[in-house]
């Protein structure tokens, strides 16, 4: 009898610890992708810094971009080729920031391998910028980085060629978390209560 009380009181253990769990768990994944400007506007709260790149400079009191065969064209955008073997570009910021995003053209040069990025410490985001693309895109981090390494992708060629305009930065507003539903909260109370119940009951069978 004193077996079965004692894994009623694990059982009861387990359902508390669960029910922390998924209370406990983060409202996004580790990056999450936006291919809309808007919508990327809305998830950051709107509170980015802005670059244009119209200063002609690579590097700004914000950050700075390096690599081979980085720089401003007369356009007033920002130009880089990854390659494959190794010719990345690396954005390094002044503070930490968690949101990262702006106007891409992968046409210069024609369809390249498309774009990976990885966070400084060693996180790749979930989703590669595809070529051809010719629009926004950029990304959200649940945790801040100060570095940003952009290589080749993992489509057919050896180089990606682009453009970056439009550069919009910074630490994003935190999102509200997101509530548990109503019906798994009952549930998880239910689960918890008929634990409870059987525990005393075994312990006054015990008594008697």
């Amino acid at each position: 009898m004193g077996q079965y009380t004692g894994s009623c009181v694990i059982r009861a253990v387990f359902l508390y610890a669960f029910a922390l769990s998924v209370g406990a768990m983060p409202a996004f994944a580790a990056t999450t992708v936006y291919t809309d400007r808007a919508a990327f506007d809305l998830a950051t709260g709107g509170s980015l810094s802005f670059e244009d790149f119209s200063s002609g400079s690579t590097t700004t009191a914000n950050f700075s971009v390096s690599g081979t065969g980085v720089f401003v064209t007369n356009g007033g955008a920002l130009r880089g080729r990854p390659t494959i073997n190794g010719n990345n570009m690396t954005y390094t910021f002044a503070s930490p920031i968690t949101a990262f995003g702006g106007d891409f053209d992968t046409s210069p040069g024609g369809s390249g391998i498309g774009l990976r990025f990885t966070l400084g410490s060693g996180e790749v985001v979930s989703e590669e910028l595809s070529a051809p693309y010719n629009n926004f895109w950029g990304f959200v981090a649940d945790t801040a980085f100060s570095t940003l390494t952009v290589s080749g992708g993992s489509g057919f060629g050896f180089a990606e060629t682009h453009t970056f305009d439009n550069f919009s930065f910074g630490v994003a507003a935190p999102l509200a978390p997101v509530p548990l539903p109503a019906s798994l909260s009952l549930m998880l109370a239910s689960i918890g209560a008929i634990g409870g119940l059987r525990i005393l009951r075994q312990r006054r069978k015990v008594s008697l």
